[in-house]
């Protein structure tokens, strides 16, 4: 089931069925705007860069939330294994925020994933990032683990989805 749409905002996803890395690396490019700047400094890559590490990946999906022509939201991630999503990289820009966006891409990832016969998805946030955390346990998510990197704690989250169709 697939979150309503916000108002006036158009979504858009890449994935290995098409890849189009030229139209994956302008979305990115695009996407520097607030949506990237809210993401922590060691994540702010280069379009080509984040490119390359999504199209290295068996399957991937990288998707997009537009306000016209504006990259107003992202999320994107691979699959480790064949049944295993990573939910890596995502953001919105904070004069669109509270308004389903998050919601609506984390939506359409899961319903991407099963019908590609994933099972589980996989994240991470910081503590930093309260509206992510909470959108993801409201979500089905559960804490399973924390780590620590470069000082900072992490907290490892999954959730088990349902196969397509049910």
């Amino acid at each position: 089931m697939t979150a309503p749409s916000p108002a006036g905002i158009e979504f858009r996803a890449l994935d290995h069925h098409a890849p189009d890395e030229a139209a994956l690396v302008a979305l990115i490019e695009a996407g520097k705007t607030a949506a990237v700047r809210a993401l922590p400094l060691g994540w702010r890559r280069w379009p080509h860069e984040v490119a390359g590490i999504l199209t290295e990946h068996r399957m991937w999906l990288a998707q997009f939330a537009l306000a016209g022509e504006q990259v107003v939201g992202f999320k994107l991630g691979y699959a480790e294994r064949k049944t295993r999503f990573y939910s890596w990289l995502g953001g919105v820009d904070p004069a669109f925020r509270r308004r389903g966006i998050a919601r609506r891409l984390m939506a359409d990832q899961h319903a991407w994933c099963a019908a590609q016969g994933i099972e589980l998805v996989q994240t991470s946030t910081t503590n930093d990032f309260r509206g992510m955390l909470l959108l993801n346990l409201h979500s089905g998510f559960d804490i399973v683990g924390t780590k620590t990197s470069d000082g900072r704690l992490s907290i490892l989250m999954e959730k088990h989805l349902p196969p397509a169709g049910t």
